[in-house]
């Protein structure tokens, strides 16, 4: 027998759902009785089998929840399960329910991945190494500054700040992302934090064999232009393209009307304003580049916006088919650790790696209290973008993506978010007498069902883009959640139904 607790989120009702997948109970189940025994937590569930006086009793443990003993338990006899409704006195997300639990020291998932607080416990420690969940071994080496990602594009929150000409607050847009893509350049000991991700320089990796990132000659600075390009509009676009040192940055510099080399204006140009040449000085410590690789530059700029990404989990503004993005496996066990971006021949893009929070640890073995990332898990960083995506999209419906050849995977509909369940076995219920319920989604799911998708409309749909691999684990994990439904709720308009 198999249970399911769940309780809408400030609903003050909890239902129990009991089913045996083996079992008819309909065509079985009669004298259906449900007793709740409060002093011990349990609700115990008793009936007789049809044609027989064989009594069968189910005792189901309670969650930690406030019950009101006044009102008797609610219980019927479907097709495939029996469900049982318990009134409480308080929802479970009620502060005062939070209150008694952390005074009986219960430990209630309430994890969402964020990369501040991360940063809070990384920073705390000297020197942090990295190891491999699956076989323990060294992945780099120490690393003792950590910095947050944005997590948002560079270049659009400056612009919306300050405009996106060089005319609105002298430049300050495009100094402001110049000086970000400079302090996120990948530098030996120096680690990146996504909510998902650790960001970090390929030298820091122990029995890293990945190429060095090609480095273009720096040109010398007498050959420095502004190139003109005058828009529908009238408005002048003077371009400066900066390479970083150690991976590849474009910049664009929006400037004035005059031309610094011959001296001549642009009376149509920027309100007859001068050029804001403080930002073209300030980027004469990186190496810049010509006209001649402007347009491998433009494929690369999605670095310098913020877009690249973390590797994990990307959105379809930071796919682009001149990046390609590669596993990078454990040197030991040969276990998806990470990706990298990368170009045609394989060389990485910017000089860093991206290594998955769930699949490292900060110490051996891991999930000890000394683990920082030790409540990290896949369907967890998953839950947590899907739900990040909804409130910023306002899209329900998601459609995942192979990175590797932009063909659908996976598609799922949110269907509630603000869900508290705890599911398991009746036979395994003895060795954890006490039930929490903890922070779950329900979401309805199908693989690769092109036809789906076209029947159910493609407006509203976000699309995201993720690794084989782990698209494939976030599968299995769906499947076997699956499971813990009867049969009646498992599947709706052709899709199943599963919590993460």
């Amino acid at each position: 027998w198999k249970f399911t607790w769940e309780s809408q989120s400030h609903a003050s009702v909890i239902r129990l759902l009991l089913f045996n997948s083996d079992v008819g109970l309909h065509s079985v189940v009669r004298d259906l009785e449900v007793i709740l025994l409060l002093e011990e937590s349990v609700l115990l569930v008793s009936f007789m089998e049809n044609g027989t006086e064989k009594v069968t009793q189910l005792r189901v443990q309670i969650p930690r929840v406030l019950i009101d003993p006044d009102s008797p338990p609610h219980f019927n006899a479907f097709d495939d399960h029996i469900e049982v409704k318990l009134v409480l006195l308080l929802p479970v997300d009620h502060p005062l329910v939070s209150q008694v639990d952390s005074i009986l020291n219960l430990e209630i998932d309430r994890f969402r991945p964020t990369a501040d607080s991360d940063l809070k416990r990384l920073s705390c420690i000297e020197e942090v190494h990295f190891y491999c969940r699956h076989c323990s071994s060294k992945l780099t080496n120490g690393l003792r500054c950590f910095y947050e990602m944005p997590s948002a594009n560079w270049r659009d929150v400056a612009d919306n700040w300050f405009g996106n000409c060089c005319c609105s607050f002298g430049g300050a847009s495009e100094k402001l992302v110049a000086s970000y893509a400079k302090s996120h350049v990948f530098a030996p000991g120096v680690g990146f934090l996504s909510a998902s991700s650790l960001l970090l320089c390929k030298s820091d990796l122990l029995g890293c064999k990945l190429r060095d990132v090609k480095v273009k000659p720096k040109k010398d600075s007498k050959e420095l232009s502004c190139s003109r390009k005058i828009s529908k509009d009238g408005d002048c676009l003077n371009r400066v393209d900066a390479e970083s040192v150690s991976g590849t940055l474009s910049t664009e510099v929006i400037c004035g009307s005059e031309d610094p080399l011959n001296g001549e204006r642009d009376s149509e140009c920027c309100n007859n304003l001068h050029c804001d040449f403080e930002t073209v000085e300030a980027l004469s410590n990186l190496q810049i580049t010509g006209a001649d690789d402007e347009k491998i530059l433009e494929n690369e700029r999605v670095f310098l916006d913020g877009y690249l990404g973390d590797g994990f989990m990307l959105k379809s503004s930071a796919v682009s088919n001149e990046i390609q993005w590669s596993e990078y496996l454990c040197s030991q066990c040969s276990s998806l650790i990470g990706a990298y971006p990368c170009i045609d021949d394989n060389t990485p893009l910017d000089g860093g790696v991206r290594l998955f929070k769930y699949n490292i640890s900060t110490c051996v073995p891991y999930g000890e209290s000394e683990d920082v990332f030790r409540d990290y898990s896949l369907e967890r960083a998953f839950a947590s973008q899907l739900l990040e995506s909804a409130e910023d999209e306002l899209s329900y419906r998601t459609i995942v993506r192979d990175l590797k050849t932009k063909s659908s995977f996976l598609y799922i509909v949110l269907l509630n978010p603000n869900l508290r369940g705890c599911f398991g076995n009746l036979g395994a219920v003895g060795t954890h007498p006490k039930l929490v319920l903890n922070p779950v989604i329900k979401v309805l799911y199908a693989e690769n069902d092109t036809e789906l998708v076209w029947l159910l409309g493609k407006d509203g749909i976000d699309e995201i883009y993720m690794l084989s691999s782990p698209t494939r684990e976030l599968v299995k994990f769906l499947n076997q959640s699956n499971f813990m439904y009867p049969s009646s709720y498992a599947s709706l308009q052709g899709m199943l139904l599963s919590s993460m």
